[in-house]
């Protein structure tokens, strides 16, 4: 018990997360490992589709557009591992209009911003979330 609360005090636990973790028969035995591989590997597939937008509008000095399967290609080519799946969550997170770093264009998509300010608005919406009080009552 002392390691589900220092892990969920560490990185928040999916409340799915420990509903699968409680309903099981049995001694709990919290396995954050798969949990937390997942959450790497999608941050690791947001910062490559950044770094693919950043390279293709600086090398095209143009707005030319990607679409998220033509960024999954190009991390494929470059040896990614990184599945289709995380790539398209990837973009749907950045075009979301609370973040606003990638924008529709055309049949894709192009950066707003420079990717390596991306952490600014990544900041400054978990500075907003931060301010939620711990003991609001959930319906």
């Amino acid at each position: 018990m002392l390691e589900l609360i220092e892990e969920q005090a560490r990185s928040g636990i999916s409340l799915y997360v420990l509903k699968d973790m409680f309903s099981k028969a049995g001694l709990l035995t919290p396995n954050f490992q798969a949990h937390l591989q997942s959450r790497a590997d999608m941050i690791r597939a947001m910062k490559a589709v950044l770094e693919i937008f950043e390279s293709h509008q600086r090398r095209e000095e143009s707005l030319t557009s990607l679409s998220p399967d033509s960024v999954y290609w190009i991390l494929k080519g470059k040896g990614s591992k990184l599945s289709a799946q995380y790539v398209r969550d990837a973009v749907d997170l950045l075009t979301n209009p609370l973040v606003g770093i990638l924008e529709k264009k055309e049949d894709g998509y192009v950066l707003t911003l420079p990717a390596n300010k991306a952490f600014v608005r990544f900041t400054s919406i978990g500075e907003v979330i931060s301010t939620i009080s711990p003991d609001i009552l959930v319906d």
